[in-house]
């Protein structure tokens, strides 16, 4: 009897044994055939050193694609540990199929090419707002110191890539600015980086208009031998010629005459440069543009002539110029006595040298 119980105890010890065992066998097969989503989104450490996803290879393969939506879920999907070993290659090993694998191996792929185009965009953005903000400053630079007449920070900030034809709100350029102030460093330099000689502003000025109208010579003269449009006008039909006229600025007359600036143009009220001379009273002026042939009886819209302009404002010298160069002077209307004698004495001076012309050539 002793010796039965004795065997029995035994027995019940080694099934026992077997049972613990099992249990032990079985909750661990339990566990990574579960592998959950939740446990897999947090790497843990474990004794190897290495971070990986709790749960079996099932679960690390099912919860990737999820992690791969943020920066840690790519780090833990491609960490391996100290013997190389990563979460896809201890699912392979761990009996995982390769057809259950290669969708989620598809999907973990094409979400790392979308974060990494998108990644590649962004950095392609920064880049082009670096350079909008490099030529912005650029540009500035260069106008400062155009404003400046430095010559030194000119060409340094042309080197940086600024823009010689930038225009501000009113239209005006950094070479018509230059020209309004007589820089003529800045604009020779300008003109030496193509900037455009003819651009005009709002009002329709060139930077020729406005050099000539403050009566900057050296400045006309590099714009002129840029090939300046020297008859451009603005909308109401003002030319350079008709600006430098209106300053008096008789040396820039001589020059764009000699460009070959047309003398005859008019203005939208009929004015000609004949008759801003006489406006300004710039006698010298005068007899430069009739020297040029320019139109004596041409008139306004009013139907005013260069001479009654003259004799209405007591220009003798004028007047009296006008009629040699063929003025007509049954036009002059109601004039001062004294006016109209020096009038009479000039017309009969013409004719006695007209008749004097005649016989010479007969």
């Amino acid at each position: 009897m002793e010796v039965k119980l004795r065997a029995t105890h035994k027995i019940v010890a080694r099934v026992g044994v077997y049972v613990r065992t099992y249990i032990s066998l079985a909750f661990v097969i339990v566990l990574c055939l579960s592998g959950s989503k939740t446990q897999a989104m947090k790497p843990v450490s474990n004794s190897a050193g290495w971070k990986t996803v709790a749960g079996c290879s099932r679960g690390v393969l099912k919860s990737g694609p999820a992690m791969l939506r943020n920066k840690a879920g790519l780090r833990t999907i491609n960490t391996s540990n100290n013997y190389g070993d990563t979460p896809l290659r201890t699912a392979v090993n761990n009996g995982q199929k390769v057809d259950d694998i290669k969708p989620y191996m598809r999907e973990i792929i094409e979400a790392a090419n979308a974060k990494r185009a998108a990644l590649k965009e962004k950095a392609a953005e920064v880049e082009r707002e670096k350079a909008v903000l490099e030529m912005m400053l650029a540009n500035e630079w260069l106008a400062a110191a155009v404003r400046e007449n430095d010559e030194e920070q000119i060409r340094q900030a042309l080197s940086a890539g600024a823009k010689v034809n930038q225009a501000d709100q009113w239209g005006d350029t950094l070479l018509m600015f230059a020209s309004k102030k007589g820089h003529a460093a800045a604009v020779g330099m300008l003109l030496e980086a193509k900037a455009e000689v003819d651009k005009a502003d709002i009002i329709g000025w060139t930077p020729l208009c406005w050099a000539a109208s403050r009566g900057y010579t050296d400045v006309v003269g590099m714009l002129i031998e840029a090939k300046a449009e020297v008859n451009q006008a603005d909308s109401c039909g003002t030319t350079p010629l008709m600006c430098a006229l209106k300053g008096g600025h008789a040396t820039i007359v001589g020059i764009l005459l000699g460009a070959k600036a047309a003398v005859n143009p008019a203005t939208d009220t009929g004015l000609t440069p004949l008759m801003y001379a006489i406006r300004g009273d710039h006698t010298n002026v005068v007899k430069m543009l009739i020297e040029a042939n320019a139109e004596v009886n041409q008139t306004n819209i009013h139907g005013i002539t260069p001479l009654m302009s003259a004799s209405n404002s007591g220009r003798v010298d004028v007047a009296a110029m006008l009629i040699e160069a063929g003025a007509d002077v049954s036009k002059v209307g109601d004039i001062k006595p004294e006016m109209r004698a020096v009038i009479d004495a000039a017309k009969e001076k013409r004719d006695a040298q007209q008749q004097a012309a005649e016989v010479e050539r007969e």
